[in-house]
């Protein structure tokens, strides 16, 4: 089996490298691991199924109980007599014993539904994770694409002055500065929508971590990119460790302690009980005259009503069968999801990948070239344009495709459950 926290170092260590660390803190930069940390610790959701998971731990004892003992005190108000004097008063204790295995299934029972409660806390601190990442990453993605259509519209700017200088001149044409204003309005526009975009986006990631959903965060994302992950590996782990499926695996083994208590209803419960009667002296010179009575009591339930203890038995077989299906569903569903995300976090890889290394390189020599060529009198005003639209369009493809691979990693990170809270599952030998 491979190593549960080995998924989530690689991805801190592909998130956080050593050197840019304290250039990113000097900055007052945040990485992705100190805020992961800061949203398990303060996040409520994540709180409030901690909360479940204790309070689920507290009742296998509570289960496991004996039933409360009975006392009882009677006293007459008129005087009962008996041969060997007045009835005066009387004093009871009892206390029901369960048939055998009553109280262990209980408790097994309670003990499971505190793993599976272990097991959604496990899930929600790896979903708040996940979006915690997705929200993080696209605050990067904006916080790049401000960047980007901030540098290329006063470069646009300068564009659009040497176009009017041109046209003065007679130069060039009224319609390519017509047509640099278009596109810096455009470009304007659009550097609008990402900032509101990214007032939006702080808000949410905020909320996650119990904040105002001003209070200011800059990603420190790295655009360091690797894949060294393993789909059989992957899928192995997701199925020995997603949440979830756990979950789903706890509940069949609830499920036969909840049918074994079922057919056990069938079976009476026992109850012992003793009585003393307090008897006053009576006429009588005799023996037992004025003698306390002592009585001990065995009591049996009669579970008769086969209306009940025999659909309750049916009922405990089908959810027995339902747990296991879904226990089937959960499998299936786990290794599609594995290959779906891991398809995702390979294409934005490659596409990083390829814009880095090819695509931008050759964008940014085109515009310089085209840029050349321009001032020369060579190129147009129009292919000058195409350059800027095709770089920018390039370097935002680029950046969105570092996001996705960090969200993608996220989800493939939540769906493979390794490295938050080690997977539990004792108590499943039923």
């Amino acid at each position: 089996m491979p190593d549960k926290t080995i998924l989530v170092w690689l991805w801190v260590m592909a998130l956080v490298p050593g050197s840019l660390a304290a250039d990113h803190k000097a900055e007052g930069k945040i990485f992705f691991s100190e805020l992961s940390q800061m949203v398990l610790k303060d996040n409520l959701s994540i709180q409030a199924a901690r909360s479940q998971w204790q309070a689920a731990k507290e009742r296998v004892p509570q289960a496991r109980s004996w039933p409360d003992p009975m006392l009882g005190f009677a006293v007459f108000q008129e005087e009962l007599h008996t041969r060997g004097g007045p009835l005066e008063k009387k004093i009871s204790f009892s206390q029901k014993l369960p048939f055998w295995g009553k109280r262990t299934l209980q408790g097994t029972i309670e003990e499971h539904k505190a793993y599976m409660a272990e097991q959604a806390y496990r899930a929600k601190s790896l979903d708040v994770l996940s979006r915690t990442a997705n929200a993080y990453f696209e605050l990067y993605y904006l916080d790049q694409a401000i960047v980007v259509n901030e540098e290329l519209s006063d470069q646009l700017r300068s564009f659009s002055r040497v176009a009017e200088r041109k046209f003065s001149t007679g130069r060039q044409t009224q319609a390519s500065v017509y047509r640099a204003q278009v596109e810096l309005a455009k470009i304007l526009n659009d550097l609008m929508t990402f900032k509101q975009k990214r007032v939006s986006m702080l808000a949410r990631l905020n909320a996650l971590l119990d904040r105002p959903s001003s209070t200011p965060v800059m990603p420190a994302a790295s655009e360091t990119i690797s894949n060294p992950f393993n789909s059989k590996e992957l899928k192995l782990s997701a199925l020995q460790n997603r949440p979830e499926l756990l979950a789903a695996r706890l509940m069949v083994s609830k499920s036969k302690a909840v049918r074994s208590l079922a057919y056990r209803s069938f079976f009476p419960d026992l109850t012992l009980g003793y009585e003393r009667s307090q008897i006053g002296a009576g006429a009588a010179s005799m023996a037992f005259d004025g003698k306390d009575a002592e009585a001990f009591q065995f009591q049996l339930n009669l579970p008769v009503w086969l209306n009940r203890l025999i659909p309750k038995a049916n009922e405990a077989k089908a959810l027995q069968q339902s747990s296991q299906a879904l226990v089937k569903d959960w499998e299936n569903r786990t290794s599609a999801d594995v290959a779906d995300v891991l398809v995702r976090v390979q294409t934005a890889q490659r596409l990083a990948a390829m814009y880095q290394s090819t695509v931008l390189p050759q964008a940014k020599e085109a515009l310089k070239s085209s840029q050349r060529g321009y001032e020369a009198a060579h190129v147009s005003f129009l292919d000058l344009l195409d350059s800027v639209r095709s770089l920018l369009t390039f370097e935002l493809d680029y950046y969105r495709s570092i996001a996705d691979y960090h969200q993608s990693l996220a989800e493939l990170n939540r769906i493979v459950g390794a490295g938050l809270v080690p997977a539990r599952m004792e108590g499943n030998n039923e």
